[in-house]
Formats: structure tokens, sequence, C-alpha cells
């Protein structure tokens, strides 16, 4: 428990540090009044008024998104799939944010992306220090230290990932998207009304099939397309690290149950400390 809580320390140390001179008050809202409805801004920049948006109405501008961003809102989507009322599954829903999102991952500058990982790595290494602590049984011990390392692994494995889509392949996402535009563009046309034509071609079923892996948007937002080379390692990382962090945070709490003598002996700090008798 005592290493779980100075895990803890190090990130939240860096998040006091961010918020330090934070120029507003946390607790109060701003609110922005603007005279210019959205509807008109649709009009003069020639889109249709029902122009679906999430973060901004300017989302046709420019949509910072990268693969960071795109793949954590892959994963908020399964969530919020889950929360949605049984019989409805034919109900589009789409969030539309009235404020800035606590899931709304920022793009950050490539130069400083180094930086995010500092804080993690003594979150990560504080596990190694009870690679021979006392545990109720041997095989929890072995299970301790598994964790641990798997722990580590899938946030190198995932540092890694990150860092060669940022560093070597900056522009991916784009070309990821102009590329299923054109593979939309060169889909054979199909006539209403002909269903062989529509859901019988192998090679359609197929496409459709990797769509919905890579998209899982309520509206099939191509600029929220996964490349499956990325959706399926990261994936797997993010589950082996959810489930070695939820057996450290379990254990942190059944190892209560045999506890090694030492813990209930009383400290002399004076042993450890200068101190004046």
């Amino acid at each position: 428990m005592e290493l779980t809580v100075l895990g803890f320390l190090a990130p939240t140390l860096v998040t006091y540090l961010c918020w330090w001179h934070k120029p507003r008050d946390v607790m109060t809202a701003q609110t922005i009044y603007v005279d210019t409805s959205v509807e008109d801004v649709f009009s003069r920049a020639g889109l249709p008024v029902s122009t679906e948006w999430y973060k901004s109405p300017l989302d046709f501008i420019e949509r910072s998104e990268h693969h960071g961003s795109i793949l954590f809102r892959y994963w908020i989507n399964i969530l919020a799939r889950v929360k949605r009322p049984i019989g409805n599954e034919n109900i589009k829903y789409i969030s539309v944010e009235q404020r800035r999102s606590d899931n709304d991952i920022q793009n950050m500058e490539t130069k400083w992306g180094f930086l995010e990982v500092i804080p993690t790595i003594p979150y990560l290494a504080i596990n190694f220090a009870a690679w021979n602590s006392h545990l109720p049984t041997n095989a929890e011990l072995w299970m301790w230290r598994a964790a641990s390392i798997a722990m580590a692994a899938t946030f190198m494995m995932g540092a890694l990932i990150e860092g060669a889509m940022l560093y070597l392949l900056p522009h991916q996402h784009e070309r990821d998207l102009l590329q299923r535009y054109r593979d939309e563009v060169s889909q054979p046309p199909t006539h209403r009304g002909d269903q062989r034509n529509e859901y019988t071609t192998f090679t359609i079923r197929v496409r459709k099939l990797v769509q919905r892996l890579r998209n899982n948007s309520a509206v099939d937002d191509p600029n929220l397309d996964v490349p499956l080379r990325l959706l399926i390692p990261a994936t797997l990382f993010a589950a082996i690290y959810l489930i070695s962090r939820l057996y450290v945070l379990i254990e942190d709490v059944i190892s209560f149950r045999s506890m090694p003598g030492s813990v209930y002996a009383a400290v002399q700090w004076s042993d450890y400390f200068p101190h004046i008798s």
C-alpha cells in the first residue's frame, strides 16, 4: 500500500506544478457570449447548417486530431456504448461538448513530447522495490513481479509506438484519411435495391468489417479512423496494463491478511536522524 501511494506521488506533484500559476479559479466557470449563431458560421463557410461538430463549431477549419487522441476517443466510445439504453441500438448517440472535455488529449509539441514520460517512470518503477517483499503466498509474490514487469513493458512499448508516430510518422494520420477517401471513390457503384451487388461481394464485406473495427464513432467520422496496425497492439498493451494495475491494487488490500511482524515494531527515528538529547 505504501509503495502504491509513493508511486502516485510523482505524477501528482507534476500536476500540482502545472496548476501552480493557474490564472482562473478552477471552481468558477467562465462563460463566453457570442452574437453569431452556429448556423451563421456554417452558412458563411458554405456548409450545411446540419453539419455535425464535437469540440467546436469551427472543427471544419482544423481538426487537431492525432493518433493518441483518436485512439483514446475510440476507447471512450466503447465505454459510452455500454451506457446506452437496451433496445435503442439504432439511435445515433452524438456527444456535443458544452465545455472542454477531460478526455480531450491535446497534441503536445514533438520536441516536448518526452516530458510526459518522466513522471511515469517513478510511478511504475516503485513497484520493483517490493521485488523481495513479504506477501501472503509465494504465488502472489510472483504475480506481483509479473504485474510489475508487465506494466513497465507495456508502458515502454506504448511510449515507443507513440514516439514513432510523433517523430517518424508525424503526418501519417493525414495520409490515412486521404487513403480512405480514395478507397471510397474507387468502390464500384451500387444500385439501390440490388442486394446481391451490395452484400454478396466479398471485398465490400471485408471493407465494411474493417471500417467498423477502425471507427466506432456515432456518425463514422473519417477523422476518427484508427489504423488497425495501431489499434490492435495498442489495445492489447492497454488490456495487459489494465489487468496488471488492477491486480496490484487488489493485492495492496488483500495482503493485509498476512503482515510480517516487523510492521508492528516501533521505529526508533533517533537511530536514523541526528538529534540532541
